[in-house]
């Protein structure tokens, strides 16, 4: 991956099973820091399935879970994860609010079956939310380095 021209890239959405393709590394803090330390000004969105998300910007990391649900089907749920997540940054959220929605919308998502049926509308993903932020906010982590 060091040829790729990720030092242009001003953010970047992997999932586990690519973060480990890319750093050569299993656990998420040594995928984050290969990262960090080959890209250094990329900020970086790392989903881990059932762990939850991680998102690592400067010298900054956030963790979230998931939404503890009941998973019906997970096809879609990193694509909506994704839309939401920009929706929110695009429309000018710090990074603890944006991956909390997208933690969310993602959290709806697995609740059902199919692809496209599957995303949740704006209002749904706010009231997966509003119900586990307690929950989010008493797991979430977030460290320097």
């Amino acid at each position: 991956p060091e040829w790729l021209p990720l030092n242009e890239v001003d953010l970047l959405f992997i999932n586990e099973v690519e973060g480990a393709f890319f750093s050569g590394q299993s656990e998420p803090e040594a995928i984050l820091n290969y990262f960090a330390e080959t890209f250094p000004d990329v900020q970086i969105i790392l989903t881990l399935g059932e762990q939850g998300s991680c998102l690592q910007a400067g010298r900054k990391r956030l963790t979230l879970p998931c939404c503890p649900v009941e998973v019906v089907d997970t096809v879609g749920a990193g694509d909506t994860f994704t839309g939401f997540f920009l929706a929110a940054k695009l429309a000018g959220h710090q990074d603890l609010d944006c991956l909390a929605i997208a933690t969310a919308a993602s959290g709806c998502a697995v609740m059902r079956k199919g692809a496209s049926a599957s995303i949740p509308t704006l209002s749904e993903a706010q009231g997966m939310l509003n119900r586990y932020r307690d929950y989010l906010w008493s797991k979430k982590t977030e460290v320097a380095f």
